[in-house]
Formats: structure tokens, C-alpha cells, sequence
């Protein structure tokens, strides 16, 4: 289920969710939650977090799309979350980050 999990979130990273996936594969969140977490050291969302992080790092370094626009890409709503985020991961924040990857 874990593997099936994150093929899930691979394919779907702007719009999944746990409840979706729940359906699914027909077990309830909680059970789902708490198998991903048990197998996979992370939870269902932190996991979710990591590949729209890697994504849009991704899309910083090889497109000209605005950060907006990548943002709305990967599945955020919150521009002030996603900058939060990506500034406590990569120490950066995405412009800084397409900059650097320019020069």
C-alpha cells in the first residue's frame, strides 16, 4: 500500500489527498496514515510536501513560468505557506533559488 501510496502522490501531487487515496484503496485515513507513516518514516503529507518541493525546484531551474504560476501548478492555494516552506527547506526563497540556479 505504501508503494502504491507514493506512486499516488507522484502522479497526483497537485490535487491528492488522503481521503482520495483512502477511497481508493478502500481502508480509512486513519489506517492509511498510520501504515504510510509506519513504513514510510514520514507522514502521507510530509511525503505529499516533498515531491511538490522537488517539483517546483524542478520547474524553477528549467522553466521561465513565474513562481505564481509553479505554485498554482503544484496544488497550492496559500502563496505566503508555499515561500514559508520552501524558505525552511532550501534556506532560499524560490526566486532566490532561480537565480541562483541561472548564474
Amino acid at each position: 500500500m505504501v508503494l502504491k501510496a507514493h506512486q499516488y502522490l507522484e502522479d497526483h501531487y497537485a490535487t491528492a489527498s488522503l481521503e482520495e487515496f483512502s477511497e481508493m484503496v478502500n481502508h480509512p485515513p486513519y489506517y492509511v496514515s498510520r501504515v504510510f507513516k509506519r513504513f514510510a518514516k514520514m507522514t502521507f503529507i510530509d511525503c505529499l510536501k516533498g515531491i511538490r518541493l522537488s517539483r517546483a525546484t524542478y520547474l524553477l531551474a528549467s522553466t521561465s513560468d513565474s513562481v505564481e504560476e509553479i505554485i498554482a501548478q503544484l496544488g497550492y492555494e496559500n502563496i505566503s505557506y508555499f515561500h514559508k516552506i520552501f524558505r525552511e527547506t532550501y534556506g532560499l526563497t524560490p526566486k532566490q533559488y532561480r537565480d541562483q540556479r541561472k548564474n
